[in-house]
C-alpha cells in the first residue's frame, strides 16, 4: 500500500514538474514574441523621434533664414554676407579643432547677429552719411534689443554671449561693455574675425 501511494505520489509530481516545465515553455515563448514586439515597438518610435527632430531643426532653420531675408530686404544686412560667414566658418571650424554644438551655435549666431536692427528706426540705419553721436548710441542698442529678441528661445542661449559681444574688440574699444582681450567670449572672438 505504501508503494502504491509512493507511486501515485510520485507520478502526479512528475505530472505537475511537466505541466510547469510546459508552462514555463509556453510562458517562455510568449515573453521572447512581446519582447520582439517592444523591441520593433522600440525601434519604430525612436525612428519617428528622429524624423520629428529632424523636421523641428529643419523649421527653426527655415524660420531663421527667413528673419535674415527680412533683414535683408529691409538692407539691414547686405545681401549675400550672411551666406558669405557660413561658408567661412567650416574654414574656421577645422583650423581651430571646433566642436559640433561651437559650429552649429556659430552658424545660427551668424543667422540672427544683428536681428536687434529691426528696432532701430530706419532713418538711423538706413542713413547715407556718417551718424551723429546720438545717432551711433542708439544704433548700438541694436546688441540690447536682439538679445531681448531671441532670450526666450531656448534653442538660441548658447548664441546670446556671442551676440552680447560681437561688437567687443580686443582692445577695448568696442561695445556694448568695452570688454577687451579674453574678457571677450572665445566664440565672440570667433565670430568677429568671421564677420
Amino acid at each position: 500500500y505504501q508503494y502504491i501511494l509512493r507511486f501515485v505520489f510520485l507520478a502526479m509530481m512528475g505530472h505537475i514538474v511537466s505541466v510547469m516545465v510546459s508552462s514555463i515553455r509556453t510562458n517562455a515563448a510568449q515573453l521572447s514574441d512581446a519582447n520582439e514586439k517592444l523591441e520593433t515597438l522600440n525601434q519604430n518610435l525612436e525612428q519617428r523621434v528622429h524624423e520629428r527632430t529632424q523636421a523641428l531643426e529643419n523649421t527653426n532653420q527655415k524660420t531663421l533664414e527667413g528673419w535674415v531675408h527680412l533683414m535683408e530686404i529691409r538692407h539691414l544686412e547686405p545681401t549675400g554676407h550672411t551666406a558669405r560667414m557660413q561658408r567661412k566658418v567650416n574654414a574656421f571650424a577645422a583650423k581651430l579643432n571646433l566642436s559640433s554644438h561651437d559650429i552649429e551655435t556659430l552658424r545660427y549666431t551668424i543667422l540672427l547677429h544683428d536681428v536687434g536692427k529691426l528696432g532701430i528706426p530706419d532713418h538711423i540705419l538706413l542713413k547715407p552719411t556718417y551718424l551723429t553721436e546720438q545717432e551711433f548710441t542708439h544704433s548700438k542698442l541694436h546688441v540690447e534689443y536682439g538679445l531681448r529678441i531671441l532670450e526666450g528661445i531656448d534653442f538660441l542661449k548658447p548664441c546670446l554671449p556671442i551676440i552680447a559681444s560681437h561688437h567687443e574688440r580686443w582692445n577695448g574699444s568696442g561695445y556694448p561693455q568695452g570688454l577687451s582681450g579674453k574678457e571677450i567670449p572665445f566664440l565672440a572672438r570667433v565670430f568677429t574675425v568671421l564677420e
